[in-house]
């Protein structure tokens, strides 16, 4: 039998010949990374079409639908998040083309959106969210998609590879990306407004267009038809087989206790830090802060969100799932003592919302660790992480 770097399959197993091929060292990190970098522009997008419509429609119409645009876009991706999961099963679309799929709504969502400013017509906007959000809804899977790479399999057949403790680091770096997010996101916002001076923010548009391109383009070099093989080796059933799946994830969340907390942290991480950036803004504008100002504690809330990857896979592993789950909102609890403080204080609000981003890192690494642990096989697991993504889309 060899090493992980080399196989993950004993030659002398006779089933091992019906198997997939095994997916070495070099090509799980090489996948992950691309997926982090995937991630990027997915975060980067989000954050131009969140931030933009909102200044655009507040512009365009009055403050009372000014958040219509993010309402659309967060009750289509939660709604979509389970459809999405179903929708790139392997013997069904498959993850590649689901993710196209995503990308492709993304960009018709943003081309209304750059109609909409041409126009000056707020319901375009409105609109341009619908799409979007339910691209984003497939996006939230890329950090399951990345533990696929690490085969099931593998349990007990690896000599050189714990998968416990890989699954925390793999989880980490895919989310990783969302650092350089941090940058492009608001800086993009920043630049681009003024791209096309006859039409205000139409140029922040054009930019997220663009990224849709790019993300297109940098998810046909990553090898999803390996982990569509393998989960199609892993799985025991079929979703049609079992229509109340749904209430048989919420059965398992009855009794698994490991479950419960994962559901517990991603899902009261994300609730909690949700609670508190709404909030900031309104303590910001009430202070008087300028735009610049605005958006650099945007930015380091969400270096605050993904830059701990760096570290906080190999925290996981060191000190445990549950411990660091604590970590997290016990970060977060400190976080919002400081931003009810913080009064009129730069400082304070930027170490806030930073405080924020990194507790909820913590929450979203650990929680999302033990939701990847629950199921037994590889369609339970989906059903699981669809449920568990519900409410964080």
């Amino acid at each position: 039998m060899t090493l992980l770097g080399d196989s993950v399959v004993d030659p002398e197993d006779a089933h091992a010949l019906d198997k997939p091929s095994p997916i070495s060292a070099t090509v799980l990190w090489r996948n992950v990374v691309l997926l982090s970098a995937t991630w990027c522009l997915a975060v980067s997008a989000l954050f131009i079409q969140v931030s933009v419509t909102t200044k655009a429609s507040l512009d365009l119409a009055s403050n009372s639908i000014a958040t219509l645009g993010i309402g659309v876009f967060t009750i289509t991706s939660a709604a979509t998040v389970i459809p999405a999961v179903y929708i790139m099963h392997p013997k069904r679309a498959g993850r590649r083309n689901g993710f196209i799929l995503a990308v492709v709504l993304g960009f018709f969502g943003a081309a209304l959106d750059i109609l909409g400013t041409r126009f000056g017509q707020v319901a375009l906007l409105i609109l341009g969210a619908m799409p979007q959000g339910l691209g984003w809804a497939f996006a939230l899977n890329y950090r399951y998609a990345a533990t696929s790479f690490v085969p099931l399999r593998c349990v007990g057949e690896c000599e050189n590879i714990d998968r416990e403790k890989v699954i925390p680091r793999v989880l980490a770096v895919s989310v990783l990306g969302g650092a350089l997010a941090a940058i492009v996101g608001p800086e993009t916002t920043r630049h681009a407004r003024d791209l096309i001076p006859a039409y205000d923010f139409m140029g922040s548009y054009v930019v997220l267009a663009v990224i849709y391109i790019a993300h297109a383009i940098l998810l046909l070099f990553i090898d999803f038809h390996l982990i569509d093989a393998h989960a199609s080796s892993d799985d025991s059933g079929n979703d049609e087989e079992r229509p109340a799946w749904i209430a048989e994830v919420f059965g398992m969340l009855k009794t698994n206790q490991s479950l419960q907390s994962g559901f517990i942290s991603v899902a009261g991480g994300f609730a909690i830090m949700v609670g508190l950036m709404n909030v900031t803004p309104l303590a910001e504008n009430e202070a008087n802060l300028s735009f610049d100002i605005t958006t650099w504690t945007i930015e380091a809330h969400l270096l605050g969100m993904y830059l701990p990857s760096l570290f906080s896979g190999q925290v996981v592993q060191r000190i445990g799932k549950f411990a660091s789950m604590m970590f997290g909102f016990a970060v977060i609890f400190c976080a919002a003592i400081v931003l009810i403080i913080s009064d009129s204080s730069v400082p304070l609000f930027i170490i806030g919302v930073t405080l924020v981003g990194i507790g909820w890192n913590f929450t979203f690494v650990a929680g999302s660790t033990l939701v990847f642990e629950a199921g037994h096989d590889a369609t339970a697991k989906r059903r699981v992480q669809s449920v568990s993504d519900t409410f964080v889309a």
